[in-house]
C-alpha cells in the first residue's frame, strides 16, 4: 500500500461525514469555488499523483500544475514542468484542483496540513489561497532564500497546531524573499512562537513578530525603545547646547552686515574683498570678547 493509499484509507470516514453537509452548494462547474489551491507538494508530482490523491472526494474536471521553481529562467515554467527540470534548491511544486461540486471542493480541505511524502500540504480554496487570520498569524523575517515550508513547519510546530505556512516567493524566479508567515490554529501558539524571535533556522536568527491586521509585521518593541533612546541621548542634548552658546554670536555677525548698499559692478570685486576682511575683523573681535570673559 502506498502512502497515499494510506492517507485515503485514514480519511475516508471523515469524507463520507463532511459530504452530507454541503448538499445545498452549487454544482456549476465555472463556479471559481470549485477549485482548490494545493501548495508544497514534492516536486516530482505528477498531475496523475494529484488526480489519485484527491479523486476520492468526487469528480475532477481538470488539474494544473504551477509554481515550479526552473533551473533556467529562459525556460518556460509549462516546459519546465513537463521536462522536469527544477532548480536544485526547490523541493517543491503547487497545483489547482477543479471539482465537478462545490461539495467535492469543501471536503477535499480536510487535506491541509497532510503529511505527504514527508511535505505538509497546504489545502484550500483557491479564493482564500492568501488569507489568513492575523490574530493567529506570525511574521517570520531574515529567512534563507532557499529555505523550504517544512523547514518553518519543523521550526515552529511545537508553539501548537499549524494551519498552514507561507513563504513569500519572487514571481519571476520562485526562490524565497526572505520573509514568510506561520498560520496557526488559535491564538496561544502566536504567543508561544513569539517567544522563538532570535532562533536560528538553517545558520540564521530569525525575527519573529506579530502581523497586524492588514497582514503586515509589527515593528519590533525593540526597534521603537532605541528610537526613544537615539532621540534623547547624551550627543543630542550636547547638540543642542553648542548651538545655544553659538546663536548669539551669530546673529551679531549678522546684524553688523545689515543696512549696506549694493555697488555698482564694476566695484564687485573690492567690495567682496572689503566685505571679507570686515567679517573677518568682526569674528576677530568676538573671538577677543569671549576671550577676555573667560580671563
Amino acid at each position: 500500500m502506498t502512502e497515499g493509499d494510506e492517507v485515503h484509507t485514514k480519511l475516508k470516514p471523515q469524507v463520507d461525514s463532511i459530504s452530507n453537509d454541503f448538499q445545498k452548494h452549487s454544482t456549476q462547474e465555472d463556479n471559481v469555488q470549485n477549485t482548490i489551491f494545493v501548495g508544497n507538494l514534492p516536486n516530482k508530482t505528477t498531475l496523475k499523483d494529484v488526480k489519485k490523491l484527491f479523486g476520492i472526494f468526487g469528480p475532477i474536471l481538470n488539474a494544473r500544475l504551477r509554481g515550479a521553481v526552473r533551473k533556467e529562467l529562459k525556460t518556460p515554467k509549462k516546459l519546465a514542468i513537463i521536462k522536469r527540470e527544477f532548480h536544485e534548491d526547490s523541493n517543491h511544486i503547487n497545483a489547482y484542483v477543479k471539482f465537478k461540486s462545490f461539495e467535492s471542493c469543501k471536503s477535499a480541505l480536510i487535506m491541509n496540513g497532510e503529511l505527504y511524502e514527508k511535505h505538509h500540504l497546504r489545502v484550500t480554496l483557491a479564493e482564500d489561497e492568501g488569507k489568513s487570520d492575523p490574530k493567529k498569524s506570525i511574521f517570520v523575517g531574515n529567512l534563507v532564500f532557499k529555505i523550504h515550508d517544512d523547514d518553518l513547519w519543523q521550526a515552529f510546530e511545537d508553539c501548537g497546531p499549524i494551519d498552514r505556512i507561507r513563504i513569500i516567493r519572487d514571481q519571476k524566479t520562485g526562490i524565497g524573499k526572505g520573509f514568510g508567515y506561520v498560520n496557526f490554529k488559535s491564538t496561544d501558539a502566536v504567543e508561544l512562537a513569539l517567544k522563538l524571535d532570535g532562533i536560528p533556522i538553517l545558520g540564521r536568527n530569525v525575527r519573529v513578530s506579530r502581523v497586524t491586521n492588514d497582514g503586515r509585521a509589527n515593528p519590533s518593541v525593540k526597534k521603537k525603545k532605541l528610537k526613544k533612546i537615539f532621540s534623547s541621548d547624551e550627543t543630542k542634548q550636547k547638540g543642542k547646547k553648542v548651538e545655544k552658546q553659538i546663536k548669539p554670536f551669530r546673529t551679531k555677525v549678522k546684524h553688523e552686515f545689515q543696512g549696506q548698499k549694493t555697488k555698482p559692478s564694476i566695484q564687485k570685486k573690492a567690495k567682496k574683498k572689503k566685505r571679507f576682511d570686515k567679517k573677518k575683523m568682526v569674528i576677530k573681535q568676538i573671538a577677543e570678547q569671549m576671550m577676555s570673559k573667560r580671563k
